[in-house]
């Protein structure tokens, strides 16, 4: 008894997806449904390509930035260093004179401030 009472509810169910599946308004809201799905896709991948396009150079810098000296110039090493060092910042910081250099904004910016300042 309770098999056919199944059957009769898995008829029934197959039957009603069948007409719901041929109704032409079920087949828009379906195809409006797979539109909306495949633009988010579209979009996502979109989206994440992009975020790859503008993050890979600055990840490509730091990993270069924290390279011991004996390794920027090894092939093998691409992403990730074998040893992390700060070396490159001392020796840019001496090289580049840093120190005077934001000492030059500190004041050339504090002189612009005062004459805004004034000036208002």
């Amino acid at each position: 008894m309770m098999n056919n009472e199944a059957k009769q509810i898995k008829k029934s169910f197959w039957a009603q997806l069948k007409e719901d599946w041929q109704n032409p308004i079920s087949r828009k809201v379906r195809s409006k449904n797979a539109m909306m799905v495949a633009g988010k896709l579209i979009r996502t991948f979109i989206l994440i390509g992009l975020c790859f396009v503008i993050l890979a150079p600055i990840i490509q810098k730091l990993s270069i930035a924290f390279r011991d000296p004996s390794d920027i110039s090894n092939p093998q090493v691409a992403w990730i260093p074998e040893s992390f060092s700060i070396v490159n910042f001392q020796i840019a910081w001496e090289l580049l004179e840093y120190g005077s250099s934001i000492w030059n904004t500190l004041i050339l910016s504090t002189v612009v401030m005062l004459i805004q300042i004034i000036a208002s």
